[in-house]
């Protein structure tokens, strides 16, 4: 065993990403939980540089990656033949074939194969957006190690058949798709929560994933039986880091967060957009004034 450090979803941020995993590679296995690829405006190019950095971190055996709901539509393992040609299988906005051309030039089947969907250690199950009862559970004992392996084999053997898997990448209602509650890929950490309905478990599973956009920091759901549900994806601004034992500190590691970055653009943007329009108005001004005038 070993210290762990996890890190959230990068978005094409691996500059950053790589310089807290060289903070802590010698001390630390690392796991990365995945969405490593697309951002807003992004390119070919930035998914090009993404890949290539993706491809350097598996050929590390002390870093774990897992896989995001923006990583699996590139995999090799998302097309399935079809009447007209080729279905894509899972998919995610963000998507783009010159991203997915980019991607796949670098990137062969073997690293794909790489990519976990989930990994235990240190007493935690890591993932992209975390287990939920709904799928990973039964109603008579709840969720439990037995019951959360027993399904990522189901996922697996889903991936090989080309089957789509609700347990990975069925989206909730608050997600856009039409399950109570999302997948392991998809999971919403606020409107999906483990302490509704569902959580009857009495084991205590801990868990750390990302997926949903923490603007303030790491996000601790504390469950049944000292269970825990910690979601990590704060724009880098924080990881997480597991001791042998099991318990864990959150560490700041100086950067900025970048959502709140992307979220002052927005603003920035619509305050553009808002200004422009008026002054378009405006621009009607004259010829009202005219028509007063004769």
């Amino acid at each position: 065993m070993a210290k762990i450090l996890a890190i959230g979803d990068v978005h094409n941020r691996w500059v950053q990403a790589q310089s807290i995993i060289d903070k802590y590679i010698d001390t630390h296995k690392i796991v990365l939980c995945g969405d490593f690829f697309d951002n807003f405006h992004d390119t070919a190019i930035d998914a090009d540089q993404t890949a290539r950095w993706v491809k350097k971190c598996l050929s590390n055996p002390n870093i774990v990656m897992l896989m995001g709901n923006h990583d699996i539509n590139y995999a090799y393992f998302n097309t399935r033949p079809s009447k007209v040609g080729v279905d894509q299988i899972y998919h995610c906005s963000g998507y783009s074939p010159a991203k997915d051309d980019a991607i796949n030039r670098v990137m062969t089947n073997e690293d794909w194969d790489k990519i976990k969907i989930a990994h235990f250690e240190n007493g935690f199950w890591f993932s992209h957006a975390g287990f939920h009862p709904f799928w990973f559970g039964n109603p008579m004992t709840g969720m439990t190690h037995e019951s959360i392996q027993k399904k990522l084999d189901k996922i697996d053997q889903d991936i090989k058949d080309r089957v789509f898997s609700n347990e990975l990448a069925g989206a909730g209602r608050c997600r856009g798709g039409i399950h109570r509650v999302g997948g392991v890929l998809w999971r919403d950490h606020f409107q999906e929560s483990y302490t509704g309905e569902y959580w009857n478990d009495q084991s205590g599973i801990k868990q750390a994933c990302g997926h949903t956009p923490m603007n303030h920091g790491i996000d601790i759901e504390e469950t049944r039986n000292k269970g825990l549900c910690i979601d990590i994806d704060c724009g880098l601004s924080q990881v997480l880091e597991i001791l042998e034992d099991g318990t864990y500190n959150i560490i700041d590691t100086g950067l900025d967060n970048f959502y709140q970055e992307s979220e002052r653009k927005f603003q920035e943007e619509q305050k553009a957009q808002r200004k422009k329009q008026w002054a378009s108005l405006g621009a009607y001004d004259s010829i009202y004034n005219s028509l007063n005038k004769s």
